[in-house]
């Protein structure tokens, strides 16, 4: 239970914007400051689930419910590889000649590293081949190296997780690039509109672009279907693939009801075509939508390496304190929350300018207090937060794993989104 009641934090930003300097523009670029964070690296790679698959599998299939880590795969070499494929029992070059590690070849090939259909092993030649994770095997088997799913999240008042490893509560409404993934042939953008009223604020719009192609879908909290833009004005879109040019978007749900009676969930897979490859999926675009409320997504990624050509707020990697807001709460709880601006990843401009409905954008006026934030405590008292978590632990795990999770929902509940709050925490986490 909360020991003690929360401080009173009043902060209030400049109603004048960001500066433009490390702002978006309307074409989707960023400034310098915005770029730098886009291409951080990742702290480091993750733990291998090292698995075999069978004759003709991918290593996405292998590797399902998790992904591939194709750079790991590549990594694999010479004794290391050995150790690997003992592990799972088997020799590599079977028990009468046992192959050296110098005896392990590197080939130019984007299935290995595999055993071959004589029983030898073979490793990635670098840079030669790319170990991709989406090629089936032919006759050989792949050794696949499976991480757990990279996901990036945007949730409620809105916390954001990012995919690579980053968690902060945002302090400012407006239009901003929460995704970017800029990989030759394709350049999709996804734009949130954060809005709300006082000091609570939420995911109000989503707008998807791919630049090269100019598909175009948005979707608003007021209906929470997706829509696409066409010749003759803008349509709702039922599960099927739409392509364009180099991009494919299949379209797996739509206004899906959940465990949650009052969010509808909605899918997008976001792919592109490779010569010689055919098509690849590159994201998965999920989404909770409440109609008249607000709504929350996940942006999944199903290969590591693709974090290379990630931008926008998912694409942030932890930033130092210097950069962080941090509320003085006396609750043990609250007090690790980090609070952000993000005004790099801000976008300039009106959302129909932005490529965005005429419609959307009305609705977006109606709500949005754009480049002011008000965050306080004032209406959670003691009681009130201790009330909040014993609401939270009714619907929400709260291991290690869960814990941010659990934190943002106390502070969501105190703050007046109620139980409701608690229980879209709860469907959106098993989604």
């Amino acid at each position: 239970m909360m020991a003690a009641l929360a401080m009173m934090v009043h902060l209030v930003f400049s109603q004048d914007g960001p500066d433009r300097s490390d702002s978006c523009l309307l074409d989707g670029s960023c400034s310098d400051a915005a770029s730098a964070l886009q291409v951080s690296s990742l702290q480091g790679p993750s733990d291998c689930d090292w698995a075999l698959g069978n004759a003709g599998q991918s290593c996405e299939d292998v590797c399902d419910p998790k992904v591939c880590d194709p750079g790991q795969q590549q990594d694999l070499q010479g004794q290391a590889l050995i150790d690997v494929m003992a592990t799972l029992g088997v020799i590599c070059g079977g028990n009468s000649d046992p192959q050296t590690a110098a005896e392990i070849p590197q080939v130019e090939s984007d299935l290995a590293p595999l055993l071959n259909n004589g029983g030898n092993c073979e490793a990635s030649k670098k840079p030669d081949s790319d170990s991709r994770c989406n090629l089936p095997s032919g006759t050989s088997r792949r050794l696949c190296c499976c991480v757990e799913q990279v996901l990036g999240v945007v949730n409620n008042d809105p916390h954001i997780h990012t995919l690579r490893g980053a968690h902060y509560t945002l302090l400012q409404s407006g239009n901003f690039l929460a995704w970017s993934f800029s990989k030759a042939p394709v350049d999709w953008r996804l734009l949130a509109a954060y809005s709300g009223v006082e000091s609570r604020f939420t995911t109000q719009s989503l707008l998807l672009l791919e630049k090269q192609s100019g598909l175009t879908l948005q979707m608003t909290a007021e209906d929470c279907g997706w829509q696409m833009k066409t010749e003759n004005g803008w349509r709702e879109v039922q599960p099927q693939l739409l392509s364009h040019g180099a991009a494919n978007l299949e379209v797996q749900e739509a206004r899906k009801h959940t465990q949650d009676p009052l969010m509808l969930e909605s899918v997008l897979v976001l792919q592109m075509q490779q010569p010689g490859v055919g098509s690849v999926n590159v994201a998965r675009l999920l989404t909770h939508c409440g109609p008249k409320k607000h709504l929350n997504f996940k942006v999944k990624m199903y290969a590591t390496k693709d974090l290379d050509y990630v931008g926008g707020e998912l694409g942030g990697a932890p930033r130092s304190p210097h950069n962080q807001h941090h509320l003085s709460f006396l609750s043990a709880k609250l007090n690790s929350m980090v609070m952000q601006k993000d005004t790099e990843f801000q976008v300039l401009g009106t959302w129909a300018s932005l490529g965005g409905s005429e419609v959307a954008e009305e609705f977006l006026k109606s709500k949005q207090q754009l480049g002011t934030a008000l965050l306080s405590t004032e209406t959670c008292t003691e009681a009130a937060e201790q009330e909040a978590e014993t609401i939270c632990a009714k619907h929400l795990p709260q291991d290690d794993h869960h814990a941010e999770v659990f934190v943002d929902c106390i502070y969501d509940v105190c703050h007046g989104g109620g139980e409701a709050d608690a229980l879209s925490a709860a469907a959106f986490i098993s989604a």
